[in-house]
């Protein structure tokens, strides 16, 4: 695997302190990913893993600061997009 949660996380702190994308349009963790010179190498079926970790990779950076939701603050367009989704499927959690 060419990417791992660690790394996701750290690419994320990246995308906080210098966003290579539109984080505003709501879309997927890989669809944004996808736009970024880091990761543009991800294929479709990349997809459900690395959003997973992704999503793995925001909880710890939210958790490292006092549960403050760090992720809906810097991408508005991911968190509403996956608030949507988590909201029809009834799933919001991902154990680690």
């Amino acid at each position: 695997m060419r990417y791992n949660v660690e790394k996701i996380e750290y690419w994320i702190r990246a995308q906080i302190a210098q966003p290579q994308a539109d984080r505003i349009e709501p879309r997927s963790w890989f669809k944004y990913a996808r736009e970024t010179p880091h990761f543009s190498f991800l294929t479709k079926g990349d997809a459900p893993g690395f959003c997973r970790l992704a999503k793995i990779a925001g909880q710890r950076i939210n958790e490292e600061n006092n549960d403050i939701d760090i992720i809906k603050l810097h991408f508005p367009g991911i968190w509403a997009y996956s608030n949507k989704k988590w909201e029809k499927t009834g799933y919001s959690t991902i154990a680690a």
